[in-house]
Parts: C-alpha cells; structure tokens; sequence
C-alpha cells in the first residue's frame, strides 16, 4: 500500500502537535519518523492509524482519501510502545484475538495464529500469559497480534524502547528481516537514530511538528539540510567560526579551512559542524589547517576510542582508529577532514540548547 500525506496540521488547544506535515511511502518501505520526544511523531502516526483526525490536510491510501475513514476500515495493524497485551489471555489468545472478532473459522484461526507464532520465533511460549513472557517475548506477541488480520500497513510507536540494549538490538535486526518477508508498508516511530539509521529505508527527520528533512540515512547523515539534522543525526561537533571570501577561521585559532564547493553565502559568522569520524589527530602539524589542542579524556571501545580535546575556545570529541594509545595531557594538532557549514541565524543557540538538554550533545 502506498501512502502520502498531503499538508497533514494537527493541534491540541493552543499546541500545534503537527504543522502542514507532506511526504510519500512507496509500498512495502520501511520508512522511520525520527525526531526528539514531543516533537508530533507520534500524533502524526496516530492520525496515520485513524485514531487522531486532522486538523487540515489529507491522509491518502492508494490514491483514497481516508480522513473519514475509522482506524479498522484503513486496515492498519498498530504496535505500542508497550505491549497493551490483554493480561488474561495467552500469547495465542491474544494473537487470535482480531481474527475471533472478525469471526473466522477456528481451523483459519488455528493456522493463522500457528504461523505467527513461528513467525515471530515464539513456539513453546503460546500458552504463556504476559506476566510470564519477557518484555522482548511480549513485544513479538504484539507484533503477532497486529500482523494477525493481515493489514494492509504495519505501523509501530517506539515499538522497542521499553527494552533494554541488547533485547533491543536483537529486535531492530529481527524486525528488519521480517519486514522483508512480509513485503508490508511499515511506518515506525523512533528518537533512536542508529535505531532509524539500522533498519529503515528512508527517514524523516520530525522537529516540532514540522518535517525537516527526508532521505536514506547516508543521505541525511552526510548532507544534512539544515542546522538541526546535523545536529540531531549522529555524533556532531559544534564549532563558531567566521568565513571571510573563500577562508573559514576557527575561533580562538590561527587555523585557516577552504569554504566547501557549492556554499554560496556571504561572508560573516557561520558553523561548522564535524563529526567525530572526519577530526584526524596528528603529533605534528601538517599544512596551514593544523589546529593545536590538548587531550583531555580518552575512552576506549575496542575498535576504536573516543578522544577528547581541548581548543582554546572550545572542546571537540574525535574518533580515533588507530592503534596509538593516547594519554590525558597530551599535545596533538587537528585536521578537519570533513565538515558542514551553516549560517548561524538566530536559531543556533536555541537549538544548540535543545539538543544539550536532549542529551545529544553536552
């Protein structure tokens, strides 16, 4: 089923939840609505589902118009953030559950509920109630339920995040796979960008009800539209500098960068945003680029470690693959590989306070 919402707005009093929402699903996409808590993902999924009317604008399945349409007419099977199993009954009861109210016959039913049950790797536990399944064992069961009456588009709100890390993990990769076999549309609502980035096939990138950016994750990790994606998508660094004609200065440094081919904006105070990956770190200073800084922390993971640095104005993460072991007072000299530019505008600050407080940068 292909889907597309047409200029979608819903508010709740004063508090506009979802504003002038538009993006396409191509049939069978695992798509992610991605975005900070409370910015209108879960509205917008909800007025998806038929269980929130818009406000203005048009929810469209297969080129018809289902604002007036109820959730069970849309054929939409929904997942919650947690379970909303029925406690008195089984793992099969409850996937049987849709297919009882539809009065099918108890030898579909059978079959039915059977090939879930395989489906989602549950054999052995149909007649265990939630109270003795794990929170992964009950988040399958729900899955199950949802996928039981055959719908038309699978929907999920923050279907894992109930779940602790590896239960989690397991899931994204498990869900992926599934979605594959069934060829169903997915819309899945997630704050989890390696959560998003894993498994969907395009993401839209939700802040304060608005879309700001739709594509694949390489396409939104790496050119990201705006300020708040680079942000938001990934590990960034947030450095204040200063563009002059085709140089870019580091505050607080002698470092001297090329403007980057296709930035057209005037000179004036701009941002760079770095990833981690794209900081290299040398024992000597190689080219007028070379930026001078101090290690301060170092936290090593295995494959690679996380070194932190630093400058005179400011202070910078960088992820570090070599084998060299760095220590906390070291002298080592920057390079930025890669790095986006924005114009500071008035939002700069604000947003960077919005994604400290979020815990995404501190």
């Amino acid at each position: 089923m292909g889907i597309s919402i047409q200029n979608v707005s819903k508010r709740f009093g004063d508090f506009i939840a979802v504003d002038g929402v538009s993006f396409e699903v191509q049939t069978g996409e695992l798509v992610a609505l991605l975005g900070p808590s409370g910015c209108g993902k879960s509205t917008l999924l909800r007025v998806i589902a038929g269980l929130e009317t818009p406000d203005a604008g048009a929810v469209i399945f297969n080129g018809v118009n289902m604002n007036a349409m109820s959730a069970r007419q849309r054929r939409v099977g929904f997942v919650f953030q947690h379970y909303a199993l029925f406690k008195h009954m089984t793992a099969e009861q409850n996937i049987a559950f849709a297919l009882n109210v539809q009065k099918r016959g108890k030898k579909e039913i059978a079959e039915r509920v059977g090939h879930l049950i395989d489906l989602v790797k549950m054999r052995g536990y149909a007649g265990h109630y939630p109270s003795q399944l794990s929170g992964g064992q009950r988040q399958r069961v729900a899955l199950a339920r949802a996928l039981a009456a055959e719908p038309a588009m699978l929907l999920l709100d923050e279907p894992f995040s109930a779940l602790d890390l590896k239960v989690r993990e397991s899931l994204v990769g498990w869900l992926r796979n599934m979605h594959d076999k069934l060829n169903v549309t997915s819309i899945f609502v997630t704050h989890d960008q390696n959560e998003a980035m894993e498994i969907s096939d395009k993401i839209i990138v939700i802040n304060k009800g608005r879309v700001e950016q739709i594509g694949a994750a390489r396409d939104v990790y790496e050119e990201p539209s705006n300020k708040f994606v680079a942000s938001f998508i990934g590990n960034i660094n947030i450095i204040d500098a200063h563009l002059e004609g085709e140089a870019i200065f580091v505050h607080g440094t002698q470092a001297k960068l090329h403007r980057p081919a296709g930035y057209d904006a005037p000179s004036g105070d701009i941002v760079l945003l770095v990833r981690p990956e794209d900081i290299g770190l040398q024992h000597v200073a190689e080219g007028p680029h070379a930026i001078p800084a101090v290690v301060t922390g170092i936290r090593y993971k295995g494959s690679v470690t996380e070194v932190d640095l630093q400058l005179t104005d400011f202070s910078l993460t960088a992820l570090e693959f070599s084998k060299y072991i760095w220590t906390v007072g070291e002298k080592v000299f920057v390079n930025f590989k890669k790095y986006n530019v924005f114009a500071v505008g008035d939002s700069h600050h604000a947003i960077r306070r919005q994604l400290e407080q979020l815990g995404y940068i501190e």
